[in-house]
């Protein structure tokens, strides 16, 4: 039975479902590297997240698991597969859902120190429409700063424009990412909905280790998040660590929504997320 202290979440997921702008976000971090953004043969990688919605003890709380994978096809051309899953609980009452498996094409550009991403990818609507699905859609959201809606948007197929970027620069690293998504709706005859999602991150590299900072936010370009607010931005930041060693990696990422709908981070109604992410690119 579902408690009464999930209720904010259901309004929200009830809420954004209806704009096709539900989110987990996935891959910032972990690929923003040239070596993993542009591998010789594959970059594989799983990413965990776990965050809290509210700064109560009985405040819900969100688990997302998701698994990536790229690989080149001929150069300059690769192929990537991306697959969420999320819960959400509070109390002994839990929620779970798999996400839509994304299916994408990528073109990759060398541009001295760094590598240009550009992606074109599909979604398979399969996230579930029931009450548990919503729940935890929303979970997974909250503690990502509605980041790739694609992934877990209900009753739409997600076509996605992405660009992303990586640059190893004297003794530090940058990265930017961006993307635009249409939603064909799969049930009635609405128009199609849009976002935009921004990103950008940079820090110091000492040896194989990184420390940096990450700014990101997603526009819902086609509306409002919500019926009763005119808010159709949302802003993340976070402090990042990425280690590399041999083929292997492995990094953290500490995300703070600081923004309406789903900010301050650590308010009462606010909500935080600690991404981590491992894997290989060779």
């Amino acid at each position: 039975m579902i408690r009464l202290r999930l209720l904010p979440l259901v309004l929200l997921a009830v809420a954004f479902s209806g704009q096709t702008n539900v989110a987990h976000a996935q891959q910032s971090t972990a690929l923003g590297t040239p070596q993993t953004l542009s591998p010789k043969h594959a970059t594989i990688f799983g990413e965990l997240g776990l965050g809290s919605i509210g700064s109560g003890r009985q405040s819900p709380s969100a688990l997302t698991f998701a698994i990536s994978a790229r690989a080149m096809v001929a150069k300059p051309f690769a192929l990537s597969l991306d697959w969420g899953f999320a819960q959400v609980s509070s109390g002994n009452s839990s929620a779970s859902t798999a996400g839509n498996p994304i299916l994408a094409g990528h073109l990759l550009l060398d541009a001295g120190p760094g590598v240009v991403d550009f992606g074109l990818g599909i979604g398979i609507p399969v996230t579930g429409d029931d009450l548990e699905s919503f729940l935890a859609v929303a979970g997974a959201s909250a503690i990502h700063g509605l980041q790739d809606p694609w992934l877990y948007v209900i009753h739409a197929v997600p076509v996605i424009f992405q660009i992303r970027s990586a640059f190893d620069l004297k003794g530090a690293r940058l990265a930017a990412d961006g993307a635009f998504a249409v939603y064909f709706a799969t049930e009635g005859n609405g128009d199609p909905r849009t976002s935009m999602q921004l990103g950008i991150q940079a820090g110091p590299v000492f040896g194989p280790v990184e420390f940096g900072f990450r700014a990101q936010t997603l526009i819902a370009t086609s509306g409002s998040f919500t019926s009763t607010s005119n808010d159709n931005l949302q802003l993340s930041v976070g402090p990042y660590v990425h280690a590399k060693f041999g083929v292997g990696f492995l990094g953290a990422m500490l995300l703070v929504n600081v923004d309406e709908p789903l900010g301050f981070g650590f308010d009462d109604d606010g909500a935080w997320g600690l991404i981590m992410s491992g894997g290989a690119a060779f």
